[in-house]
């Protein structure tokens, strides 16, 4: 691993794709199933907020509406595997994104829930 790395994760996530045993596997021969652990759920998505102001690009998605391709701005997730006997797999962990470089930090996010600063039940 290059000595610039710092991962972001506690655990990494592991991915893999196996043959598709469901009743559509006519039109999906193959699936994909992802493993994150909860210890690294949080830093996952804090890690996509700063991708999203940091790494954004374009790409093709399929727009379920319309029944078309159509493109918009995302991030890549990005990961090496290889095959086994189960089919392919790999682990992915998101090289860490220090605040500085995103535009907005954690505690900034319109999603964020507005935590009171009392501890009290309102009623």
């Amino acid at each position: 691993m290059p000595e610039s790395f710092q991962p972001a994760l506690p655990y990494p996530i592991k991915f893999s794709t196996s043959e598709n045993d469901y009743e559509d596997q006519q039109k999906y021969p193959q699936k994909f199933s992802m493993f994150i652990p909860s210890e690294s759920v949080t830093a996952f998505c804090s890690e996509l907020m700063k991708m999203v102001d940091t790494k954004q690009k374009k790409g093709k998605v399929w727009d379920y509406a319309t029944s078309k391709e159509v493109e918009v701005d995302g991030v890549y997730i990005n990961a090496k595997a290889k095959e086994g006997r189960y089919g392919i797999f790999g682990n992915i962990n998101l090289n860490f994104i220090k605040n500085s470089e995103a535009k907005i930090s954690n505690d900034e996010w319109e999603s964020s829930p507005n935590i009171p600063e009392e501890d009290e039940i309102p009623f």
